[in-house]
């Protein structure tokens, strides 16, 4: 690389700090010391992903390989790795703490000016603000553990807060996929060991590959390599390597379980190719490995997990989540935030507030309509989840006071989304279709918090109706 080259790609991340980063620093800062802070945070929180997961997961093995009971109990392996007292239990601790001691001890250091002490010093000890970042809202931003009660004030408070999310994400997603696995007999259940050995070590290096690339993705963005948000890169080699591990663990896991054939009973899709099932009803399930069905999900709770093709979507999807939130954790200032689904959920404190929805059509007048409508679940909550009797209950047809005849309305909360099918013996009389009583967290929701889609629509005769033409809206009253 030339003299000028080298120039030029240092101008180009200065450049990025300058425009995703606010301030370039704060006085006594330069921007070279507040770019070297965020890429320590990224690539460190991605070292103590890699150390805790790993040290955690050996120690969950070995607790299956040794435990005599088929069902330890909910949390049991991994509160005996967490808090135990037997020799395996307490060198995992240990190796987890030597690992929360690195991250923290580096952040400090690249973060708390030349005395690498945080909270005190001017000048060339100074900090490095919060605000530059990415932490400026005083309270660490991560749902999990209580993470959200953290005060930030100085650096090492985000250490604090870095590790204390990165750890819930971690425990819960090894928990996932060790915790309620059958401690089957070696002779015996030698392939369903073999199947569950797949399912688990699978899932982890996805975990770990995953975030990784997304860790190398955004130093490239800090290094101004690129301007993308991750995994989207101009090249698209990230999402292709991430594409890659996700497809290699349907493989495994439909190489291990899927029988004879050595192939799921189903076809499975991943973001690096398909795999194409052998449509014969040989493989194991739940009930054979252990699995708790339905999935336990990290955000998404209550979803099927019966076969193989439905335990791989479990773990994957949960994982994918949980890489997510700790990845644009590690560099808020390029993700541009955390996602709702790793923010603190409502809680319900601060009231109710209705939400009106309607419609309207360029064509024909529907009789039967699904509507999805996507809501902050910072700021509003529904009670209960999926088509629980809650749900049900603070969902109000409208169509009926309109003039409608016999509606069924079929609610369906998703944590931060619901949707709502509609149905009625006629073409719907008005433009109502129905009311949402949402709880909220204090904050009064506007209509920009709310999103709503007409994703299917059906004239009285049961024909479809083109997409497009029925559309909705949502109104706060």
């Amino acid at each position: 690389m030339t003299h000028y080259t080298k120039m030029l790609s240092a101008a180009v991340a200065m450049a990025a700090v300058v425009a995703l980063g606010g301030s370039t620093a704060a006085a006594g800062v330069d921007a070279k010391a507040l770019l070297k802070c965020q890429q320590t945070i990224t690539k460190e929180t991605d070292k103590f992903v890699k150390g805790k997961a790993k040290t955690l997961q050996k120690c969950m093995e070995s607790i299956i390989i040794k435990d005599k009971e088929a069902d330890p109990g909910p949390g049991a392996r991994l509160n005996e790795c967490l808090t135990g007292v037997s020799e395996t239990a307490t060198k995992t601790q240990e190796k987890i703490g030597k690992s929360i001691s690195k991250l923290k001890a580096a952040i400090e250091t690249k973060c708390c000016g030349k005395d690498k002490t945080c909270g005190d010093g001017t000048g060339k000890d100074a900090d490095c603000a919060l605000a530059d970042i990415g932490f400026g809202g005083g309270v660490c931003p991560a749902a999990g553990n209580n993470c959200n009660t953290i005060s930030l004030s100085d650096p090492g408070d985000v250490a604090d807060c870095i590790e204390c999310a990165v750890e819930s994400y971690v425990d819960a997603s090894v928990a996932l996929v060790y915790d309620d696995l059958l401690d089957l007999d070696k002779k015996a259940d030698k392939d369903e060991q073999k199947c569950q050995a797949a399912l688990s070590k699978n899932a982890m290096k996805y975990m770990l590959a995953k975030h990784k690339e997304l860790a190398k993705c955004w130093d490239a963005r800090f290094k101004g390599k690129h301007g993308s948000l991750c995994p989207t890169t101009p090249d698209g080699k990230t999402a292709e390597k991430i594409g890659k591990s996700e497809l290699n663990f349907a493989q495994a896991v439909c190489k291990a379980c899927g029988g004879e054939e050595k192939a799921c009973e189903n076809d499975i899709s991943t973001s690096g190719g398909d795999v194409t099932g052998d449509t014969l009803v040989d493989d194991f399930d739940a009930a054979d490995l252990g699995v708790v069905d339905p999935c336990p999900q990290l955000f998404i709770q209550g979803t099927t997990a019966d076969s193989i093709e439905e335990i791989f979507a479990c773990y994957r999807d949960s994982i994918m989540d949980a890489v997510d939130c700790s990845s644009a954790l590690s560099a808020p200032t390029l993700a541009g935030g955390l996602q709702p689904k790793c923010l603190p959920s409502c809680t319900g404190t601060g009231g109710t507030v209705d939400v009106d929805v309607d419609f309207s059509t360029s064509g024909a007048t529907p009789a039967g309509t699904v509507v999805v409508l996507t809501y902050d679940g910072t700021l509003v909550d529904i009670p209960g989840t999926a088509q629980e009797p809650s749900v049900a209950a603070r969902v109000t047809d409208d169509i009926t006071g309109d003039g409608g005849l016999v509606v069924s309305t079929q609610p369906n909360d998703n944590e931060d989304h619901l949707v709502v099918a509609q149905s009625d013996l006629v073409a719907y009389p008005g433009s109502n279709l129905f009311t949402v009583e949402f709880d909220t967290c204090g904050a009064v929701p506007t209509d920009s918090n709310f999103t709503c889609t007409v994703t299917q629509a059906s004239d009285s005769g049961g024909a479809e109706i083109p997409a497009g033409t029925v559309t909705c809206s949502a109104t706060v009253l």
